[in-house]
């Protein structure tokens, strides 16, 4: 985990890329499909509108595995700790 106050805690990496629940989240549309954004919890919001409902972020390996809790990554973007 990297936690260093303004830095992200998740990586923007490929074997995060892989990980990533995004592509399968209710949330994900055609604009965030076409625009190759995902990661939102490592890369920033979404760019796109979107329709706000049924998240999978709490249930991304991702979350376990770098210890951050939230939801709606695409909306609020990179996780950056405390």
């Amino acid at each position: 985990m990297v936690d260093k106050g303004n830095v992200p805690i998740v990586p923007n990496n490929e074997q995060n890329t892989k990980k990533c629940l995004c592509p399968g989240c209710p949330v994900y549309n055609e604009c965030m499909k076409n625009n190759d954004e995902l990661l939102f919890c490592a890369r920033g919001r979404a760019n796109c509108e979107f329709e706000k409902w049924g998240c999978k972020c709490p249930k991304c390996p991702i979350e376990f595995e770098y210890k951050i809790v939230g939801a709606f990554y695409c909306e609020k973007g990179i996780d950056r700790g405390k």
